[in-house]
């Protein structure tokens, strides 16, 4: 009769693993085609207008470092000449 309990105990362990994974599983099936269709569509708009938000942010990128490049030059250019006026 021992034996009956223990294997009683594990297939009814068994079955609530089964049933997690079953359960589990619906969860991935997808409930419609056209769901799926339009999910992936949202999914297509978005990834197109993020590469746009990138592109336009690597202008400015790009934009920025030429003027910070430009006022580092200019910073050098008024550095020579105060030391130009202070030392004359």
């Amino acid at each position: 009769m021992g034996d009956f309990g223990g294997f009683q105990s594990e297939l009814s362990q068994a079955i609530s693993r089964y049933d997690m994974a079953i359960s589990t599983l619906r969860g991935q099936i997808v409930s419609s085609p056209e769901k799926l269709k339009s999910s992936i569509e949202d999914l297509n708009l978005q990834l197109t207008r993020d590469q746009e938000v990138l592109k336009d942010t690597e202008a400015r990128e790009r934009q920025m470092n030429g003027k910070m490049n430009a006022l580092a030059q200019y910073a050098t250019v008024c550095f020579s000449l105060i030391l130009f006026l202070i030392l004359d």
